[in-house]
């Protein structure tokens, strides 16, 4: 296996014109990659606007801190229950108080 390795590079550096193709396709590469970044941060800008929309800077510590309190109350225990399949007790208030 490693001689048939060794006889395919060997033909491959033979072919003309293998260094040019390996400089176009390291040069298109680049520019892919280059134009990606451009694209994202164009999404990051983008997105911050939305968040500057969404969470205005004046009440954005307000307004967090709020969403944090329902995340950790409700979807939070919610996240648990169904990742264990746990089946919410039939009354809520009797599990809580612990009434007979």
């Amino acid at each position: 296996m490693e001689g048939l390795r060794k006889l395919l590079v060997e033909k491959a550096r033979e072919v003309k014109g293998a260094d040019e193709l390996k400089e176009s396709v390291t040069e298109f590469v680049k520019e892919k990659l280059a134009q990606l970044i451009h694209v994202l941060q164009d999404a990051i800008g983008f997105l911050a606007e939305k968040l500057d929309l969404v969470f205005p800077p004046e009440t954005r510590a307000e307004t967090l801190h709020r969403w944090l309190h329902v995340g950790l109350t409700v979807v939070l225990p919610v996240a648990v229950m169904s990742h264990f399949k746990i089946k919410p007790p039939a009354n809520p208030i009797n599990f809580i108080v612990g009434s007979a």
